[in-house]
C-alpha cells in the first residue's frame, strides 16, 4: 500500500440488537405529550429509544452530558439538531443573538428555552428525544428544558435514571406524562430465555439477574452463567465485565484503559492516540468481545467505562495517562472533559494551563456556565487558586452585576498574571469595564491601556480599544478623539464591531457637536451595519445613542423611531438594564413633543426603578427629567428643589452638567439670579457637552434679560444645532420667548424649533404658523374631520352648517381651528394637506 493511502473500512459483522417489540408497541400506543423512560443504568433505555426513534418523523435526538449543564452549550446542541433536521440552514443565528445579549446566559435559561421553542415551532418539530437528563440535574439547564418543552408543541421522550424535578407530579396525574419504569423495562422471562437459552444454569442466572438487561446482555456475550446466592446484580456485572476484558488481547488492554478517558472514540482519534493499526484493532476487538455498542466507532456503555476507569486506577502510571488525556482534550477543544478529569484526579497544577487555553473560547461563546462550575470547584480547594481562576470569577461577577466583587478579583489577577499570559488582557479589561461603570475614569483609563498592551489577539485589542475610547469620550478626556480614530480604524472585523465604533463616534459627536468633530451627523454607515450585526447589545447601544443625538437636536419624531428600535430589541432579548435609560430618554422626547402625560408616565417609571435599585445615576436622571417637566408646565420653584440633589459619588460629566444646567434654568425662572449664575458656570466647567452649554446659556439669558446673552444663545444653538435646550427654555420662560420674537435674526430659528417640536402652542405664542405633521385623524376632532370632509367636497360654510345642523358661527370656529391645527392659511391648502396626510 502506498504511503498516505487510506485503508478501506473493515466490514464488521452485524451486531445483534435485542429486539423488544412489546416495548415498541407500548411506546406506539402512548398518547401522552411526554413519555418518560425511568430506570437505573443498564435497563436498555437508550437502545430501545434508538430503535423507536427510527420510526419517528420530524424528530431530533440530544444526548446530554455534563457539558450540557451549561445552558449556552445545551441551547446550541438543540438548535444544531434542528438545523440537521431542516437541512442545515442556520437556526443557531437566533440563539447566538440571545447568547450575545447576556453577559452570563446561565442566568436566563427560561428565555433561551423559549427562544429555541419558537424555532421548534417554526420548523414544526414533532418529537424531541432527550437521553441521560440526569447529567444536568440540579443545574440551570433544567429550567431551559422545562421552558423548551412547555412552549414547543413537539412531543418528548425523556430517558433518565430518576424523574426530573421539572416533570411535575400533576402532569403525571392528568395524563400529560406517561412514565415507563424499571418494572416495564426489565426483561421478561421470555425475553431473557431468548438470549440465555433454557439450561438450568441459565435459569438460575436469569432469576438472579432480575431482568436487568445490561447483565443479561453481558452474560449472553460471554456465555458465562455463574450465579451465587450471595451475589448481587452489580457484582455479577463486574464479574462478567472482567470476563470480557480478559478476552481483549494483552497488547490492547492498556490502550483500552486509556481510551476510557477520551471523549471521542472514533477511528481517527484512536489512531492519533495509539497509532493507526492499534486504533483500528481496538475498535474491532471491542466490538467482537462486546465492549462497544456501535459497529462504527468505539462506544462504551457508561457502566463499562466506569469499570475500565476503575481498572485504570490500579495501574502505576495512571496519573501520566490522565495528564495525557487532559492535554488531548485541550487540543481538541473538549473543555468539559479536560475540566472533569482535572477535578476528578485533583490535578490542580494543570488548572492555569487549562484556563489559558479554554477561557477565551468558552467566554466568547457565552459558555460562562462551564467556567462557573470549574472556577467554583477550584475555588473550594484548600489551596489558594491561581489568578486565572480569579479572572473567571470576575467575569461571572460582572455578568451578575456584582461590580465591587468583579473589580477586586480582576485587579488581583491583573497584578498577579504576567503580561504575556493570555488572560492578562481580559483581567485588565474587566477592571476597566467596572471602573467605567462606576465612573472611576482614571482607573478605567489605566486598566484599558494595560489591556491593550497585553492583548494577545485581535479580539483583545478591539475590546480594549472600545473600552478605552468609550471611557475617554464619556470622561471628556482630551485624548478621546485619537482613541476614537484608532477604534474606527479597527472596525473591519464584523458588523457588530463597526456598530460599536459608530456608537463611540456618535457619543463623541453627542458631546462635541459638528464644530469639534469636523463633520455633520452621518448615520448611513451605522444604519447599514445595523441590519447585519448579530449582537443585540451592540445594536441597542447604537440605536440608543442615535436617539439621544437626535433628541438634543430637537428631531423628536426621528429620535422616537430610533428609541423604538432600541426598546424593541431590549424587550426581545430581555435586556432589562436598558429600561431606565430608555424611559428617561423617552421622557425627554415626549417633553420635546409636548406630550406631558407620556413624559409623566415615563419619568415615574425611572423614579420607581431608582427607588428600588438605589442607583444614583437613575436618581439624577429622574430628577433632571422631572425638573424639566415642572419647568415646562410653570412650576419653576418645584423644579429648583428637584435639582438640589448633591451626588456623593462620581458621575459621568455630561450627566452632572445636565443636572447643573437644569438647576440654573430653574433658578433663573424662579428669580434666583445668583443661584442661576453659579449653577450655569459650574455646568459649563464640568462638561464640554454642547447641549449642556446651550441650556446653561439659555438660563443666563433668562436671568439677565440682556440682548447680548440672547444673541449668544442664538449663536451657539445655531452652531451646535442643540435645539432641545432652547425648546425647554422657551416654554419655561415667557419673557425669553417674547424677547426673541422681536429679534429678526431669531425668527427663522424659532420657526425651525417649532417645526421640529411640532409645537402649535409655542408657535401661536410666537405668532408663527406651524406646518402640521401626522394624519388628520390624529390632529383633528371627529367634528372637525366632518367639516374638513365637506370642505373637500366643495361645501361653503353655510352649506356645511345646514348639512351638519350647526350654527354658522360654529362652522366658522371649526374652520379656523382646522386651519390652525394643519398649519395652513386657506381652505384649498387644508384640503391639499388632508389628501397629502391621509392618502
Amino acid at each position: 500500500m502506498t504511503a498516505g493511502a487510506k485503508r478501506p473500512p473493515k466490514a464488521r459483522p452485524q451486531r445483534r440488537i435485542i429486539e423488544r417489540p412489546r416495548l415498541i408497541k407500548l411506546l406506539d400506543e402512548t398518547d401522552a405529550r411526554t413519555i418518560l423512560l425511568v430506570a437505573p443504568a443498564g435497563y436498555g433505555k437508550t437502545t430501545l429509544a434508538r430503535q423507536w426513534f427510527k420510526t419517528l418523523n420530524g424528530a431530533i435526538w440530544v444526548t446530554l452530558t455534563p457539558a450540557h449543564r451549561d445552558v449556552a452549550w445545551l441551547a446550541g446542541a438543540v438548535t444544531s439538531a434542528i438545523d440537521t433536521l431542516r437541512g442545515g440552514s442556520s437556526a443557531n443565528d437566533t440563539v447566538r443573538e440571545h447568547l450575545k445579549a447576556h453577559r452570563n446566559p446561565q442566568r436566563v435559561p427560561e428565555e433561551l428555552g423559549r427562544a429555541v421553542a419558537a424555532l421548534a415551532t417554526q420548523q414544526r418539530l414533532q418529537w424531541v428525544v432527550l437521553d441521560d437528563t440526569d447529567e444536568v440535574a440540579g443545574s440551570e439547564a433544567e429550567a431551559f428544558l422545562n421552558a423548551l418543552l412547555e412552549e414547543a408543541p413537539a412531543r418528548t421522550l425523556v430517558l433518565c435514571r430518576v424523574r426530573p424535578p421539572w416533570i411535575k407530579e400533576r402532569r403525571l396525574v392528568y395524563g400529560d406524562v406517561r412514565s415507563i419504569g424499571r418494572e416495564a423495562l426489565a426483561m421478561t422471562h421470555e425475553e431473557s430465555r431468548s438470549l440465555l437459552g433454557h439450561s438450568a444454569a441459565a435459569m438460575v442466572f436469569q432469576a438472579q439477574a432480575a431482568g436487568w438487561p445490561a447483565l443479561i446482555s453481558l452474560a449472553a456475550t460471554t456465555g458465562e452463567y455463574v450465579a451465587s446466592p450471595k451475589s448481587l446484580p452489580q457484582d455479577l456485572h463486574r464479574y462478567l465485565a472482567e470476563e470480557l476484558f480478559a478476552r481483549v488481547p494483552e497488547d490492547l488492554r492498556d490502550p483500552l484503559l486509556s481510551a476510557a478517558l477520551l471523549a471521542t472514540l472514533n477511528e481517527s482519534e484512536l489512531a492519533t492516540a495509539f497509532g493507526r493499526d492499534a486504533g483500528s484493532r481496538l475498535i474491532d476487538v471491542a466490538f467482537d468481545v462486546g465492549f462497544s455498542s456501535s459497529t462504527v466507532d468505539l462506544e462504551l456503555h457508561p457502566l463499562l467505562r466506569e469499570f475500565l476507569i476503575g481498572k485504570l486506577l490500579q495501574t502505576p502510571d495512571v496519573e501520566v495517562r490522565v495528564r495525557a488525556a487532559v492535554l488531548r482534550h485541550l487540543d481538541n477543544a473538549a473543555w468539559d472533559y479536560a475540566f472533569n478529569l482535572i477535578l476528578r484526579f485533583r490535578l490542580l497544577d494543570m488548572v492555569d494551563a487549562a484556563l489559558e487555553r479554554a477561557y477565551k473560547p468558552l467566554a466568547r461563546a457565552g459558555r460562562l456556565g462551564t467556567l462557573a462550575e470549574f472556577a467554583a470547584a477550584i475555588a473550594a480547594s484548600p489551596t489558594l487558586p491561581p489568578a486565572s481562576v480569579d479572572v473567571a470569577s470576575a467575569e461571572l461577577a460582572l455578568g451578575d452585576g456584582e461590580l465591587d466583587v468583579a473589580r477586586a478579583l480582576a485587579q488581583r489577577a491583573m497584578h498577579e498574571l504576567p503580561v504575556e499570559h493570555t488572560l492578562s488582557s481580559r483581567a485588565a479589561a474587566i477592571t476597566g469595564q467596572v471602573s467605567y461603570l462606576l465612573a472611576d475614569f482614571p482607573l478605567a483609563f489605566d486598566a484599558f491601556k494595560q489591556a491593550l498592551e497585553s492583548a494577545t489577539d485581535d479580539r483583545d485589542e478591539v475590546e480594549a480599544l472600545y473600552g478605552l475610547s468609550t471611557s475617554l469620550v464619556h470622561a471628556e478626556d482630551p485624548s478621546a478623539a485619537e482613541a476614537v480614530q484608532a477604534l474606527c480604524a479597527r472596525h473591519h472585523q464584523s458588523a457588530a464591531d463597526l456598530l460599536r465604533s459608530e456608537t463611540v463616534r456618535l457619543a463623541f459627536f453627542r458631546v462635541h457637536g459638528a464644530t469639534e468633530t469636523g463633520g455633520r451627523l452621518n448615520l448611513g454607515v451605522g444604519e447599514r451595519a445595523l441590519a447585519h450585526a448579530d449582537d443585540p447589545r451592540a445594536r441597542t447601544s447604537f440605536t440608543y445613542t442615535v436617539a439621544g443625538v437626535l433628541a438634543y437636536r430637537g428631531e423628536y419624531a426621528h429620535a422616537k423611531n430610533w428609541l423604538k428600535l432600541c426598546t424593541e430589541d431590549a424587550e426581545k432579548y430581555s435586556l432589562d438594564f436598558i429600561a431606565p435609560y430608555g424611559q428617561w430618554l423617552g421622557a425627554l422626547i415626549a417633553l420635546g413633543q409636548r406630550r406631558y402625560a407620556d413624559a409623566e408616565r415615563a419619568v415615574q417609571q425611572v423614579e420607581d426603578i431608582a427607588a428600588r435599585s438605589g442607583n444614583l445615576h437613575h436618581q439624577v436622571n429622574a430628577s433632571v427629567v422631572r425638573a424639566r417637566l415642572m419647568l415646562q408646565t410653570g412650576a419653576a420653584d418645584r423644579a429648583a428643589d428637584l435639582t438640589l440633589l448633591d451626588p456623593t459619588t462620581p458621575l459621568i460629566p455630561h450627566w452632572l452638567g445636565e443636572l447643573l444646567a437644569t438647576r440654573a434654568l430653574a433658578h433663573a425662572c424662579s428669580g434666583d439670579i445668583d443661584g442661576c449664575l453659579r449653577a450655569a458656570e459650574r455646568a459649563q466647567e464640568v462638561t464640554q457637552a454642547v447641549d449642556v452649554h446651550v441650556l446653561a446659556q439659555a438660563a443666563k439669558a433668562v436671568a439677565s434679560g440682556a440682548p447680548a446673552d440672547r444673541d449668544r444663545l442664538v449663536e451657539i444653538a445655531q452652531v451646535t444645532e442643540a435645539w432641545d435646550p432652547v425648546v425647554c427654555a422657551l416654554r419655561a420662560s415667557a419673557p425669553l420667548t417674547d424677547a426673541l420674537v422681536g429679534e429678526r435674526r431669531a425668527r427663522p430659528l424659532l420657526e425651525a424649533i417649532c417645526d421640529r417640536a411640532n409645537d402649535g402652542v409655542l408657535s401661536r405664542r410666537l405668532g408663527l404658523r406651524l406646518r402640521s405633521r401626522g394624519k388628520t385623524s390624529e390632529l383633528l376632532s371627529p367634528r372637525e374631520l366632518e367639516v374638513l370632509g365637506l370642505i373637500a367636497r366643495g361645501f361653503k360654510n353655510r352649506e356645511i352648517s345646514r348639512a351638519l345642523f350647526i350654527a354658522d358661527s360654529t362652522t366658522k370656529v371649526h374652520v379656523r381651528h382646522i386651519l390652525e391645527k394643519l398649519g395652513v392659511r386657506t381652505r384649498a391648502e387644508a384640503v391639499a394637506r388632508f389628501r397629502d396626510l391621509d392618502h
